[in-house]
């Protein structure tokens, strides 16, 4: 695992060579925590992790049927979970799979933070739950250790759509620890926000669909 470098937190807003260049750097680095994949069965496995964890679900209703669900596999894929005012993935344009390394940009406070996390698993199960996500996990170079899943649900019994987030995390990094307060708030507002980024993106979509079929 290679020593947390010291340039994750920035006064201007990084550009995109800086950003690049932080990603390249990366590929030396392992996952800053020994769980990986604890996710994919987080209630079975939340036992077996440390009570440092901080432990979070939360899941937002898409919509019904079929469609709704193609509809969120796309906006999923296009990172639209990532649709937001105050946080930016690195790079949109980046076809999920395992392996890639991501830095996610985020501002607060007055201040630019810059956090990396590689993608562990990527799925598209048909089950009795269709699901279609991936899970990424965090590198040194983030200020929290942990892991977060972000998935689209079709729950066929209900003929509901879903999207849902799990994840575990603990702080790192001495600023995450004196803020803890602000670090947990800003986690919880990132889903909620995640949450209706994602369900603007699927109605878009489904406007679009439902305007290209009448013409």
């Amino acid at each position: 695992m290679k020593k947390p470098t010291k340039h994750i937190v920035f006064i201007k807003k990084p550009g995109r060579k800086s950003i690049n260049a932080f990603i390249t750097d990366q590929r030396e680095n392992t996952f800053s925590y020994e769980e990986v994949g604890s996710t994919r069965r987080l209630e079975k496995e939340k036992k077996k992790l440390s009570k440092d964890y901080r432990l979070a679900h939360y899941r937002f209703v898409l919509g019904r049927g079929e469609n709704i669900y193609a509809h969120a596999k796309e906006a999923l894929r296009q990172w639209k979970c990532f649709d937001l005012d105050w946080v930016q993935l690195c790079w949109p344009e980046t076809i999920a799979a395992v392996g890639t390394d991501l830095a996610i940009l985020g501002n607060s406070l007055g201040l630019w933070l810059i956090n990396a996390v590689r993608i562990l698993d990527v799925f598209d199960e048909q089950t009795t739950d269709h699901r279609f996500g991936f899970a990424m996990g965090t590198l040194p170079d983030h200020m929290i250790v942990g892991e977060e899943r972000m998935q689209v649900i079709w729950n066929q019994e209900e003929d509901l759509v879903y999207y849902d987030l799990c994840s575990f995390s603990r702080k790192q990094r001495w600023l995450a620890k004196m803020g803890a307060l602000h670090v947990h708030r800003m986690q919880k507002l990132f889903a909620l926000e995640s949450g209706l980024a994602m369900q603007r993106a699927v109605d878009h979509m489904k406007k679009e669909a439902i305007n290209s079929t009448e013409n």
